[in-house]
């Protein structure tokens, strides 16, 4: 019999698992984790609020789709509980809840980031406490409090566990934010943290990218598979079960070919600060592109505007959609990593349109908009906008956007001249924040103005941090 091949030698447990244990120990010193009354608290806390506003909404216009209320329902058959997800549908247990509360928020493409983690530290934390929350007795401001750590947590471990090529983020490290998250909430020491982070990690997935190539909607369970990973993970450690030392090294190590020597960064300031907000439900890629073509919508119209020779302004989406037949040549130049991740061509699934540079600048010359529609079968299958997106030549400008840079140049040839927009930065960037307003505006629009819904959304922004949670989250219908 051939001898098994002897593992890797992996240096004993040492900095990685102080660097762990430092980073947690730094996270709880956050001004908004340890003195959330305090005037510096302040930033990180509406940051918090913010992220659970802008997760709702998109979760409540995932859970509309017929899958992600049929996956529910399934869940709700097993595993019954005290959570009851919007419109109305069978309650959850805690677990089941936060697994489809994930993939309801990530159905659509259009929740939050964090650029330096190059994921989503924080749809599977909110998954989780919004499930919790309707189990234990938690204070609105302690769901803050551990949202904004389970973030920093979270986000810092996304940083150092980069993914490798051909992988996809969602089902690897956000679940370490989500077991920190949960931790903090149930109010356990330092030790018992590490230890529900480090079992999480000691079983991280190395999700594929695969199913976005192919146009499966798999892929968004992988960030319920995140939220369920980080709770239980914290309930084990609750239980007594303890974690073993340096599991994220190992993984770092062994599936991602990290030196052995590293561990994550200590970031003094609150990363839920830096997190993204998407105008758009697509993939933060497709979204510079994107704007460009809504800019350029304005060639558009004027020369529908021509044709019909009313120079009349009524009508502006029709004008300018019907004069996209005029155009000639469309060239979108963007930094090398957004083809990578997103040159998916001729997409025939709302995921894979949502991953699509293309289908995005086309879709958006056509309607106007990037909202969930614009990923449908209608869309999908409309003529204009699959004559545009083959169209679209994809070109890389790695010296143009600089390293870690982001952005887009579209170039549209349309009657004989060539009209150019370059976008190197939309609302949701850092520095760049949206206004309460067109947060409002979109959470309407992702909950289709539900009037339940609306008022939810605003005890998010403005419930006292004393109030109870499950108050401030219940859904009234």
């Amino acid at each position: 019999m051939a001898r098994a091949a002897a593992p890797r030698h992996v240096p004993p447990p040492g900095h990685e698992e102080a660097a762990l244990q430092a980073l947690i120990d730094a996270a709880l010193r956050l001004d908004a984790v340890a003195q959330p009354q305090s005037h510096a608290a302040a930033a990180a806390l509406q940051a918090a609020r913010h992220l659970w506003h802008d997760t709702i909404g998109c979760a409540w216009a995932g859970y509309g789709a017929a899958e992600v209320a049929a996956l529910g329902d399934l869940h709700a058959s097993l595993a019954p509980g005290h959570f009851r997800p919007p419109g109305g549908r069978a309650a959850l247990g805690a677990t089941a809840g936060a697994f489809v509360n994930a993939v309801a928020a990530c159905r659509d493409e259009a929740c939050e980031g964090l650029a330096l983690a190059h994921g989503r530290p924080g749809v599977p934390v909110i998954a989780a406490l919004w499930a919790l929350a309707a189990h234990r007795p938690l204070r609105w401001g302690e769901l803050l409090q551990a949202t904004v750590f389970g973030y920093q947590v979270g986000g810092a471990m996304g940083e150092y566990l980069r993914i490798l090529p051909g992988m996809h983020v969602d089902g690897v490290w956000p679940s370490l934010g989500a077991a920190a998250a949960v931790a903090q909430a149930l109010q356990l020491p330092p030790p018992r943290i590490v230890d529900a982070v480090e079992t999480c990690a000691s079983q991280l997935g190395a999700s594929l990218y695969l199913p976005i190539a192919q146009g499966s909607a798999a892929r968004n369970t992988y960030l319920g598979h995140s939220a369920w990973l980080g709770l239980t993970s914290a309930l084990s450690a609750a239980a007594g079960i303890a974690g073993p030392r340096g599991a994220a090294r190992e993984f770092a190590h062994r599936v991602l070919q990290r030196p052995a020597c590293e561990g994550p960064r200590v970031h003094a300031t609150a990363l839920i600060e830096q997190a993204y907000w998407k105008p758009y439900a697509c993939v933060r890629h497709v979204q510079y592109g994107a704007r460009a073509a809504q800019r350029l919508r304005g060639a558009l119209r004027a020369a529908g505007e021509r044709k019909a020779g009313d120079g009349g302004d009524g009508g502006e989406r029709d004008e300018a959609a019907d004069a996209t037949a005029a155009i000639a040549s469309l060239h979108l130049r963007v930094y090398p990593e957004a083809i990578t991740y997103c040159g998916n061509r001729a997409p025939a699934s709302a995921i894979a349109a949502q991953f699509s540079l293309s289908h995005g600048v086309a879709a958006m010359l056509v309607h106007g908009d990037l909202g969930p529609a614009e990923f449908g079968p209608e869309c999908l299958a409309d003529p204009r906008v699959r004559r545009l997106e083959a169209m679209v030549e994809l070109i890389p400008e790695p010296e143009h956007f600089g390293p870690g840079g982001r952005g887009a140049v579209l170039e549209l040839s349309l009657g004989g001249h060539t009209h150019r927009e370059e976008v190197r930065a939309i609302e949701g960037d850092l520095g760049c924040p949206p206004t309460l307003a067109q947060r409002r505006t979109k959470f309407a629009q992702y909950c289709g103005g539900s009037p339940a819904a609306l008022a939810l959304g605003e005890r998010l922004l403005g419930a006292p941090l004393d109030a109870d949670a499950s108050q401030v989250l219940e859904v009234f219908e």
